[in-house]
């Protein structure tokens, strides 16, 4: 969770999509990749998890992700 600068919603959509390259400058205008998101992505889809994003322009954004429980 931060209170950064929020996503627009049209871009939340595009966010864990491999073809898209989405950067926006940051807090203090740094400039990034998406790539942590993407292989976080990646990451929950081998585990049979999922990662969900809550956001809002000039107010921040939650990314929480949910994994499955297996039993034993």
């Amino acid at each position: 969770m931060d209170s950064g600068v929020g996503i627009p919603e049209k871009k939340q959509r595009q966010l864990f999509q491999l073809d898209q390259t989405l950067s926006t400058p940051g807090t203090e205008n740094e400039q990034g990749t998406g790539l942590g998101l993407h292989l976080c992505k990646e990451y929950m889809d081998h585990l049979f998890g999922k990662i969900n994003i809550e956001s809002h322009p000039g107010k921040g954004s939650r990314f929480t992700i949910s994994l499955r429980r297996t039993c034993e």
